[in-house]
């Protein structure tokens, strides 16, 4: 059976994320508002930011624990969701950031659960590779 890495998966997502968030002023169409392009580009900075410095496999430095990563992503995802309003520019646009920002903020629970998803698979398997005692009947 292949093993799925979900912190290599979970990075995947962070980096994918932030260049979304880079790019997504034009992908979007809200480019012609300064300050809503500014921001969520910001957004996208601090993400492969703070993703180069986490503790996983395909970093620059390892040096934010896992769980300070997934804090930030909560943190991020949240604030996300709330600057279209809180910079006034929901007129222009407010959507991506809805949905960028739940998904962004609701990861750190879907890792939580693939990780024991993976424990229990890794505990079956190694209940599986352990050969059998067999026990014989003594004839007499």
């Amino acid at each position: 059976m292949m093993r799925i890495n979900v912190t290599s998966w979970h990075a995947l997502l962070d980096y994918g994320t932030g260049s979304l968030l880079l790019i997504g002023p034009w992908l979007f169409g809200f480019s012609g508002d300064l300050r809503a392009t500014l921001i969520t580009q910001a957004f996208g900075v601090a993400m492969i930011g703070y993703s180069l410095y986490t503790d996983y496999e395909p970093s620059f430095r390892r040096k934010i624990p896992l769980w300070v990563h997934l804090g930030l992503e909560m943190l991020c995802g949240g604030l996300l969701i709330g600057t279209p309003w809180m910079f006034s520019f929901s007129a222009v646009t407010w959507i991506p950031h809805l949905v960028i920002g739940t998904v962004t903020a609701s990861r750190p629970a879907l890792l939580f659960i693939a990780k024991r998803l993976e424990q229990r698979i890794e505990n079956s398997d190694a209940g599986r590779k352990q050969p059998r005692k067999r026990t014989t009947a003594v004839s007499r």
